[in-house]
């Protein structure tokens, strides 16, 4: 074979190939579906029924409340401090001696705020009467008179607590530590001080007064809220971030042990039903406002989203069960919501 001839040879055969190739391309591309497809026609569907709780994941804080002192009403020297920190106090414990005779906390809703007698009515004998069940020495009846019964009570107090034989029930001997026991936190008195009535015998540990939930955005659905720790629940009412419910924070303390920040689950206290559609079927035209179309020829029904994710927008409950375009971008050349 003569040089030119081979040269056209190697030529031809090395450009078919690339020839078949392109012929490939070009075959394939004309059986792209997209390209063999026919004109798109409308898509219509009905507006649907969905359940909202409008969920939502928060940041949560504990509220401690104010630090409590525990205080005596007696003077004197220290004889003894009873307590030290990390111990639990509760109704009937030994907080320290002052001159000799015992300072008892109790637990009550509010303190006893003056000395009883034998005789004595009205509140103060109530209150006497709650704080000397709550210390074991009474089991009558809490009518606020202090009669046999309970002078009886004041007197076994007395004498167990180096009061003697005094019928008088003396705040001297009484500490108040709130309604429920309480943790030291730090000890205030110390032996050998003299101290005067009024004077910190130990400051209690801060407790858990409630929830608090880190600012987020103004939810979709307005109403009322339940906050969700760990399967706690606790109401949250509109338009607050506090739930002020200490059981609910002492619930939630105990759960998550040292640590005072976590998350929670924020939903309505009442999901509410609303009308669902895909997002593309919803139209926002050149004015601002906002609709669906029943199908390709109809005119438009002005509508108010209220929410909904990334693929649907919900839509008042009452256009449940109504058609709607799903596809109007694609067949109307009439995208007016007026």
């Amino acid at each position: 074979m003569r040089p030119s001839a081979m040269t056209s040879f190697v030529a031809v055969s090395l450009l078919a190939p690339l020839v078949a190739g392109v012929v490939v391309v070009v075959v394939a591309s004309n059986e792209s579906p997209l390209e063999s497809a026919g004109p798109v026609g409308p898509v219509v569907g009905v507006v649907e029924r969905a359940v909202r709780s409008d969920q939502a994941y928060v940041a949560v804080a504990l509220e401690l409340a104010e630090p409590f002192t525990a205080r005596t009403d007696a003077a004197g020297r220290v004889t003894s401090v009873e307590v030290a920190a990390g111990d639990q106090v509760a109704s009937g414990v030994v907080v320290a001696t002052v001159a000799g005779r015992d300072v008892v906390a109790y637990q009550a809703a509010r303190p006893l705020y003056v000395s009883v007698d034998r005789g004595a009515r009205g509140d103060a004998a109530r209150a006497a009467q709650e704080v000397l069940a709550s210390l074991g020495f009474y089991a009558g009846p809490v009518d606020g008179v202090v009669g046999p019964v309970t002078a009886a009570a004041i007197l076994a107090f007395n004498e167990v607590h180096g009061f003697g034989r005094s019928a008088v029930l003396d705040l001297a001997g009484l500490t108040w530590i709130g309604p429920d026991p309480v943790t030291v936190g730090e000890v205030l008195a110390t032996p050998g001080e003299d101290v005067t009535a009024g004077a910190g015998l130990f400051i209690a540990e801060a407790v858990p007064s409630g929830v608090r939930v880190a600012a987020t955005q103004a939810p979709a659905v307005p109403g009322d809220r339940v906050l969700d720790i760990a399967g706690l629940t606790a109401p949250l009412p509109g338009g607050t971030r506090i739930v002020e419910d200490a059981e609910f924070a002492a619930a939630v303390a105990r759960v998550w042990g040292d640590v005072t920040e976590g998350v929670g689950v924020l939903r309505l206290a009442e999901p509410v039903e609303v009308g669902t559609v895909p997002s593309s079927a919803v139209v926002t035209d050149t004015q601002g406002r906002t609709c669906i179309f029943p199908d390709a020829e109809a005119g438009p029904v002005a509508v108010t989203p209220a929410g909904g994710s990334l693929g649907t927008v919900d839509l008042d409950v009452g256009l449940v069960g109504r058609p709607v375009l799903v596809n109007p971008r694609q067949v109307r050349h009439d995208l007016d919501c007026g």
